[in-house]
């Protein structure tokens, strides 16, 4: 049982952390993602029924409540874009990047073909959102432009994994691991 739980720290304290429980439900939950203003956590799930696995993805108040359904299909390493319109996401079991506008609707496939995704790209946004850093399944370091609609190649080493973590706060720099 993994529920969505909040900690809150007091950092400038020798206190623990606060945890405040947000789920209860039985099914396992992951890959939680703050919206920008704080206010709203969209997360994913993972039920069995029928011994069949059921996947999704809701939303829930930061301050708990009844989480709603989001979509009817997992949103692995969910990233809200800066301004709250949309999230960016592995999709398929890690094997693309996709984008649904954060009210919902259908999600949109930007990535051309040819740029293959596999155990997740790991997506963020750039601190503008008008840019996403991904990985690729070579372990390649991507930039997608959302206003060109050109994705970049920006770094590549042999035998080694670029897994974007961050942007810079003034967008000129990708934090990488």
């Amino acid at each position: 049982l993994m529920s969505v739980l909040l900690l809150t720290p007091h950092l400038l304290s020798q206190e623990m952390v606060t945890i405040t429980q947000l789920t209860s439900a039985p099914e396992p939950e992951g890959f939680p993602s703050w919206s920008p203003d704080g206010k709203i956590i969209v997360y994913m799930f993972v039920d069995m029924k029928d011994g069949k696995p059921i996947t999704g993805s809701r939303k829930i108040s930061a301050e708990g409540g009844e989480p709603e359904q989001f979509t009817d299909y997992p949103t692995e390493h969910p990233q809200w874009s800066p301004d709250g319109r949309f999230i960016v996401f592995d999709a398929d079991t890690g094997r693309s990047i996709r984008l649904i506008a954060a009210k919902g609707g259908s999600p949109t496939t930007f990535l051309p073909d040819s740029i293959r995704i596999h155990n997740g790209g790991l997506p963020c946004w750039s601190p503008s959102g008008t840019h996403i850093a991904f990985q690729d399944s070579a372990g390649s370091l991507w930039v997608y432009s959302l206003k060109s609609g050109i994705a970049a190649r920006v770094f590549q080493q042999e035998g080694f994994a670029a897994l974007p973590g961050s942007w810079s706060r003034d967008g000129s720099s990708v934090l990488m691991a």
